[in-house]
Order: structure tokens, then sequence, then C-alpha cells
């Protein structure tokens, strides 16, 4: 059982709120900020994929907001869509611009989508033996599960989650067969 008092947890996601796009991902930064508000420690990782004509460009940015770390990895390219149907292109970004020690791992890691973040979120927690849950708010996920070649990895990391935690009712029906039921 995990108690949310004086905890360190993670939250990853694909889109948040940045300069550019202050509406993207909103959800998440609130979902954030209550866990802050809760008594957690809350460092957000965040990988941005914009599309723009630029080949490729890099902004990394590190905030610091009412006791919430918030790390942002900003990919402006004309790749974009390249890069957000390629989880190996995803992983090789998280490895090279989000660096944390051992020492520093969290108690619980939330990837908020399963596409692409409870995917990531399955591999941190195999890397540093923490739980992860998955919060869904994609109503279109089962398809996506049985159309994608990424379908069978989001599944191993339903799977492997302490829990699949649907947003919303309609969310719940696409879940009916997913773990979304384990004690956490």
């Amino acid at each position: 059982h995990l108690s949310i008092r004086r905890q360190r947890q993670m939250c990853i996601r694909d889109r948040y709120p940045t300069d550019e796009k202050p509406n993207w991902g909103v959800f998440v930064r609130e979902h954030a900020i209550a866990l802050q508000t809760a008594g957690a420690e809350v460092e957000v990782w965040a990988l941005c994929l914009v599309k723009t004509k630029d080949f490729w460009k890099t902004n990394l940015r590190t905030i610091t907001s009412n006791g919430i770390t918030e790390k942002q990895v900003i990919v402006s390219t004309r790749f974009q869509q390249f890069v957000y149907n390629s989880p190996a292109w995803q992983r090789v970004l998280l490895e090279n611009y989000f660096k944390i020690s051992k020492a520093d791992k969290p108690d619980l890691i939330i990837g908020n989508v399963g596409y692409p973040a409870g995917m990531w979120a399955q591999e941190l927690s195999i890397r540093w033996g923490v739980p992860y849950l998955v919060i869904e708010h994609w109503s279109g996920v089962q398809r996506f599960m049985t159309r994608s070649i990424w379908g069978a990895k989001l599944h191993k990391a339903y799977k492997g989650a302490k829990a699949v935690l649907p947003v919303s009712e309609s969310v719940s029906y696409t879940h009916l067969t997913l773990p979304t039921n384990r004690e956490v």
C-alpha cells in the first residue's frame, strides 16, 4: 500500500504546458499540484515534441514553482510525427536529457497516458526498482493496442503497473480487460 505523504513522485508525459503551448497537457500540471498539495515531493518530466519547419532544435528547461520541479525537453522539428511514433527515438531523448541518480530515484512513477508515458514509466520502473501507475486519458487506446506495432509493448506496460487508472467513465469502458483494480 502506497501513501502519498512524504513520497517522491515523478509524473511523466509527452505533452505538458510550455511557453509556446500553454494549454498542452494542463491536466498533468493540475495533477502534479494536487499531489504536492497532498504532501508529495513532485518532479515532472516532459518530453514535448513540437512540429515546426526547423530540422531539429532542442530547448531544455527546468522550472521550480509551487514546490514542483518541472524538467522539460522541448524538441522543435519537422520530424515531430516520426519521433512521436517511435518509442526508440523517445527513449534516446529521455536517456540523453533526463539524468537521475539511484539516490534521487522516486518512490512512485506516474505515467500520464499509456502511450508513450506509460511505456516510459515501465522502463524507469524496471531500471530503478520502484512501482508505477498509468493514468489513462485516451479513449482510443484499445484500438491503438490492436492496430499499432507498439500495442504489445503498451499492453505489457499496463500489465506491469500497480494500477491503470482511467480518468473518466467513458475511458474506463475501454479498459475492461486491463488491470485497473490492483491495490495501490
